[in-house]
């Protein structure tokens, strides 16, 4: 039976009779859920933090029990999310990391001199894209930035900086995550982890497809 399922990263609408992962930014199907216009979670009314059950103190803003309200989940929105510094500081990195990525998986979609690994890199630069929006929604930035990052005519060479890449944005997100109070920025970091080291594995197998 055909429904309407909803990413828990992303926020994007899904409309299928049985959800993977994503097809807008790779989160893994355990963050896709149908969707259900009556399903309640706690929103900190200070920070707007959101959590599946009252926390005795916001671990975000040290708020009280008594600040939480319940609302539905469609209502939510990370655009209104107050930010720790650490998290603020990572959420901006991320951000430029990913338009960073997307523009050069674009470049390398054009440039390559393979046709798969063309059409893996266009894949990839939709998926980062994607990441990019969701950094640029939290932020709260109109537009999304114009990144110079080249690529070569080498289809084995961008293959070698997309798992650079990868790799670094891994642990980049590891780390976020680690120091995040946040449970909605935590699950952020640590959801890219997921899908990150999906793209360094598709990156490596090509790779080795060389030799």
């Amino acid at each position: 039976m055909t429904k309407l399922f909803v990413c828990g990263v992303c926020g994007k609408e899904i409309i299928g009779d049985g959800v993977c992962n994503c097809p807008f930014c790779g989160a893994h199907k355990q963050h896709i859920s149908e969707y259900k216009t009556n399903k309640l979670k706690w929103r900190c009314s200070v920070c707007n933090n959101f959590f599946d059950k009252v926390p005795s103190v916001c671990p975000v803003c040290s708020a009280s029990s008594s600040k939480f309200v319940q609302v539905p989940e469609n209502e939510l929105a990370d655009d209104k999310l107050v930010l720790s510094k650490t998290d603020k500081g990572n959420a901006k990195k991320a951000f430029a990391i990913e338009v960073s990525n997307s523009t050069f998986y674009f470049c390398a979609a054009e440039k390559s001199d393979k046709d798969e690994e063309r059409k893996l890199f266009r894949a990839l630069g939709k998926i980062e894209f994607e990441h990019a929006e969701i950094w640029q929604k939290i932020l709260g930035i109109k537009e999304l930035p114009k990144s110079s990052d080249g690529c070569v005519a080498s289809s084995l060479a961008n293959l070698k900086e997309a798992f650079s890449r990868e790799d670094a944005a891994i642990k980049f997100y590891a780390e976020a995550a680690e120091s995040s109070d946040s449970p909605r920025m935590k699950m952020l970091f640590s959801t890219l982890v997921e899908i990150e080291n999906d793209h360094l594995d598709m990156s490596s197998g090509r790779i080795k497809s060389f030799n």
